[in-house]
Order: structure tokens, then sequence, then C-alpha cells
């Protein structure tokens, strides 16, 4: 039987000989009339590669290639992940670590163009890829049942010319290479009787009748944020989809009952030391000589610890300091003060309190972004000097008496909930009632036009340039 796979990607200029080497190899074992020097060329083309490795081995086992396109089109700046090159061997077909890899990509780019329209674009040799797009996004071209509308032929047409010039035939539709090009292998991906009466494949090969020679279908799938909500639903209903198997899960993985006295000393004493720097941190908060210019939201990506598998939200108050590294932010989270905590109440509620947590902002990167390697993404939010008071106030008022706040529920009052009962004392227009995942918090302000602009994204191997840029 053979082992998982693991994803990852790096840079195309990281790549080894031996790893290039390799991908060849591979890339021979699936497909007919290649060459090994454009085999190579068309690779270092390319901006990023997702490695797919044998999680025992470590060899690779499978890869795609990525690149990045940006243009400006019908006067609006359009983005482009393109995909490249893409095989897996056939022997871990079926596993889902080269779908995750990618669907992070695509969210890591959305989030830096939040403000932009963005497509994945990609360009069809077989029908396999194709159904991978016509069952995964709602708007995507071209498909069966509808004309392409003039902006999307446009974007794919851009596009396709960007990257392949006078190769591609705008009236078809099709990249038709005038080269010896590569070609899949006709056992690999057949269409058969069978396969043609699946409508989505049946137009594939219809548009592309030359598929088996290497000519390739160009298309384009929107990619928005409730294209990305939809996907981590979907995935978090496959995980779980008896939700009392989710909560043991979450109960085996928080368990710290060891009856290990030296321990549980310790911990109290850390929540003991935690509570204590919380509260002179909180004081900043509730002198009355603190001020704001504007806020921000900030939404830290998942991360690989049960607790952070949906992401996290708070809000940083910008200019509360000379330098924005130093600007106070505030995040919300259950005060476990238990040494084994009651996993069930910490969903549900009923226990423990809300604990507004006050950090500059440069804690909460050194927090996430520096330990646990989660990316921060920004969003500025313009406001009003009595919104700011009423925010502020009500911020003050839970601090002071911690039953206005209520007791802590991971999706009851988390801290998605709490960041907009917060907000709604300054926008009435937020309906403090919604629960949502961290992602569907941006989409909603958003949608209520309370997020106005997007700031560069804050990660690992940028952060020291981003917060002395603040």
């Amino acid at each position: 039987m053979k082992s998982k796979l693991k994803a990852s990607t790096i840079e195309i200029k990281d790549l080894k000989k031996s790893d290039i080497n390799t991908l060849f190899e591979l890339f021979q074992v699936y497909y007919e009339n290649i060459e090994e020097s454009q085999f190579k060329s068309d690779l270092i083309d390319k901006d990023k590669i997702i490695l797919l490795r044998d999680h025992v081995s470590k060899k690779i086992k499978g890869f795609s290639t990525i690149k990045i396109i940006e243009k400006k089109i019908l006067g609006k700046t359009v983005i482009g992940l393109f995909s490249g090159d893409t095989i897996i061997d056939d022997g871990y077909w079926g596993q889902t670590a080269l779908t995750m890899e990618f669907f992070k990509n695509l969210m890591k780019t959305k989030m830096k163009n939040l403000n932009k329209e963005f497509y994945w674009f990609l360009i069809s040799k077989g029908f396999k890829t194709y159904l991978l797009l016509s069952k995964n996004f709602k708007t995507y071209y071209p498909r069966f049942n509808e004309k392409t509308p003039t902006r999307f032929k446009t974007i794919i047409n851009d596009f396709s010319a960007e990257l392949f010039g006078d190769e591609y035939d705008e009236e078809k539709g099709l990249l038709i290479h005038k080269k010896k090009k590569d070609y899949l292998k006709g056992a690999v991906a057949p269409i058969g009787v069978k396969e043609l009466k699946v409508p989505e494949i049946k137009f594939f090969s219809e548009r592309n009748p030359e598929w088996e020679r290497g000519d390739e279908l160009c298309c384009i799938g929107r990619v928005d944020l409730g294209l990305i909500t939809k996907y981590l639903s979907r995935t978090f209903y496959k995980m779980f989809k008896n939700f009392h198997i989710f909560l043991l899960l979450i109960v085996l993985c928080s368990c710290t009952q060891s009856g290990d006295k030296i321990f549980e000393q310790e911990k109290k004493n850390l929540h003991s030391l935690m509570i204590a720097k919380n509260k002179k941190m909180q004081e900043k908060i509730l002198d009355e000589k603190f001020s704001f210019e504007s806020l921000e939201v900030a939404y830290v990506q998942t991360g690989k610890k049960y607790y952070s598998w949906f992401g996290h939200v708070f809000l940083r108050f910008v200019g509360s300091a000379k330098e924005g590294k130093n600007d106070l932010a505030v995040s919300f989270i259950g005060d476990f003060y238990d040494v084994n905590v009651d996993t069930l109440k910490a969903y549900y509620g009923n226990k423990y309190p809300v604990l507004s947590v006050i950090k500059t902002f440069e804690g909460f990167v050194d927090e996430y972004t520096v330990k646990e390697n989660r990316s921060i993404y920004r969003h500025s939010i313009n406001i009003g000097d009595e919104k700011k008071a009423r925010i502020i106030k009500g911020l003050r008022n839970w601090i002071v008496n911690l039953e206005q706040a209520g007791f802590y529920g991971f999706r009851r009052n988390g801290c998605t909930v709490l960041l907009l009962r917060l907000l709604n004392f300054g926008f009435s227009e937020i309906d403090e009632s919604k629960q949502l995942f961290p992602i569907e918090v941006i989409t909603y302000l958003k949608e209520k036009k309370i997020i106005t602009l997007s700031q560069p994204e804050i990660n690992f191997h940028n952060y020291k340039k981003e917060l002395e840029n603040l």
C-alpha cells in the first residue's frame, strides 16, 4: 500500500538539479513526444512549483507548476494563477494533498489581491483537468450550458496571448502548438462511450477534438471569497461528517489530564502570569487618553494545531502608538483557567469568560507569524470619531464587566462573533448574531462596504520589513 503524499510549494529557483531530473523522468511516464530541453525551458518560465513527496521515502511522486499573471483588461487589473504541467504517480491517485496545497495557493493569492478580479487560468490537455474546473467553480468558462460572455472571453484571450503568442487560436479558444509538443499517452485518460455521456466531457471533446495530439483548451475559473468559504466548509464537512466524532477529536487533542502535580502547578502559574500581563495592557485601553486614527481587521490564516484549523480574526487600533508596530490590538479568546479544560463547555459556552487579549500588533505577529508560520492579512476600516468612541466604550465595558461580553463559546461566542459584536457598537448595520468562520468575516464586511482597503500580507519571510513599514 502506498503511503500518503506530502505537498509543499517552493520557488522554481530553489529546485535542485536532481529534483528537475526526477520531474522529467516522472513526466516521461505519462506523456508522449517529449523533449527534455523544452520541458526544462517551460519549467524555468514558471514562478512556483507544488511538489508531492511520498511521506515515508521523501521521493517526488507528483508536481504542478504555477505562474502568476497580472494584466489590465477592459480597464480593470486582473490577476491570473496559471497552472502548468501537472502529474501524479498513478499509485497515488485519489489523494487530496495536491488539491489542498493548490487551494492554499489560490487563497493566498486572493488574500493579497482582495480588490482585484482573480482567476484560475488553465490549459486542459485532458478531460480530467477540465472536470476539476467544472466541478469546483461556480463561475467558469468555456462551459457546455452557456455561451462565454464577452468579458470572460476577453480575459481568456488576453491571458492566452500573453503566455503563448500566436500559438493561441482565438476563434477556437485552443492552444495549437506549431512546434513539437508533448501530449498525454492514450491510456492515461481516454474518452470512451461512457465518458461521452457526461455533458462536460462531451463538451470538452467537441471543443478540443485533437486533444490526443496535444491541443489544449484554454479556460478560466473565477476565484472569490465565496469560493474559498465554500471550499473550506466542504473540506471540514468531509473531515467531520459525524459532529460527535469532531467533538471527541477536540477533546482528545486538548486533553491534559496527566496527573502530574508539578505540570499542573506550572500551568496554573503560566495562566496567572498571562492574566497579570494582560491586565497591564488592558489598562492602556482603559486610560482616558487612549486614542486611535482608524481600524484594521486582521485575518490570520489557518494553522496546523487543532485550535487554529479555522483561522482567527483580531482588531488593530491604527495610530494608537507612535510606531505602527506598537499599535495596540485586541483578540478575543476564552479564559480557559482549568488545568483540564472542559472541552464541551469551551465549544458551547456557559463556563469560561471571554478574555479580551490586548497586545501590540508586533506581539500578535510574533505569536501567529513568527512562532506558528501563519500569514496575517489586514483590511482597513475608515471610521469617524463618533463610531470610534462607541466602539472603544464597548470594549472598555467588556474589560471591566466580564459578564457584558458573555461566556466564550467557540461557535456561538468566539472570536468572529465577538469581533462583529464590538464593531456593531459603531456600525449598526452589522448583524452581531451572525456565526461565521474567520474568512467569512472578511467577505461579510466587504459586502457591507465597511472594509475599504486591503493591506500587504505579513508572512514569515517579510514580517520584519512589513512591521518597519507600518
